[in-house]
């Protein structure tokens, strides 16, 4: 049943393609506004991504860095702890210290 007050009305394809054109476009843009998106300015708005891209880069390098940082001193610990008990068995075995006996 048509809607009291409605039209009818008839559109080639290609009128048809230009409205729904229109209107993806009109939505679109509606979208990327309400998102702070400048839809006048694409070139602004490419650099605005280019500079966030940039810092998220910049983000993942310096957190690489520190994990990085993190493993090597952490191997570097160990290396070092290793070293030590080397060296005091060696002090101790140069030095002739035998472990006590049992009563």
């Amino acid at each position: 049943m048509p809607t009291p007050g409605a039209r009818h009305i008839t559109l080639s394809e290609a009128e048809l393609e230009a409205l729904v054109a229109r209107g993806a476009e009109a939505a679109a843009k509606s979208v990327l506004q309400k998102l702070g998106v400048d839809v006048d300015n694409p070139l602004a708005t490419q650099k605005d991504f280019a500079w966030v891209r940039d810092k998220r880069e910049a983000g993942k390098k310096l957190a690489d860095a520190g994990k990085m940082a993190l493993v090597t001193s952490a191997v570097t610990a160990v290396v070092t702890g290793l070293a030590a008990a080397w060296a005091i068995i060696q002090h101790v075995v140069a030095a002739g210290v035998r472990p006590p006996h049992g009563p």
